[in-house]
């Protein structure tokens, strides 16, 4: 249980990670879109 809710925690900061350098690089968007849905 415990394992479950650190992996599901990391995902959201990998998520976060995404959106925050997208947010700094704005032309890449479509490559971070293309990443996170292949």
């Amino acid at each position: 249980m415990c394992f479950q809710r650190k992996r599901r925690r990391e995902r959201a900061v990998t998520r976060e990670r995404y959106i925050s350098f997208a947010a700094k690089n704005q032309e890449s968007l479509p490559n971070l879109v293309l990443v996170n849905f292949a």
